[in-house]
């Protein structure tokens, strides 16, 4: 995916520059956009790991705190019914078979 997008925005560079060569875009606007783009390239990868670090990572360790008790339980309900479920398979196959 991500050599998806570095081709992607490679080929935008590609077709700017021959925008300017042919003369439907001006040098100074070319400037303006190359820059706007390396702005996006720099910043980005800075703002997505700032909220990973100081957001997401905080609020998973939240949730799973919260879920953790609830998990244990449904955990030991699950085990509980199959432990029944398997015990009254047994005596169905015990009693069931000689009737």
């Amino acid at each position: 995916m991500i050599c998806i997008l570095e081709m992607i925005a490679v080929l935008g560079l590609v077709l700017t520059g021959f925008a300017v060569l042919i003369g439907v875009i001006k040098p100074e606007e070319a400037m303006k956009r190359i820059g706007g783009f390396l702005l996006v390239v720099l910043v980005a990868p800075a703002v997505i790991a700032f909220l990973v670090h100081n957001l997401i990572v905080p609020a998973l360790a939240a949730i799973w705190n919260t879920a953790k008790p609830a998990l244990t339980v449904v955990g030991a309900i699950a085990v509980l019914l199959l432990l029944g479920w398997m015990i009254l398979a047994l005596i169905e196959h015990r009693f069931g078979a000689h009737q």
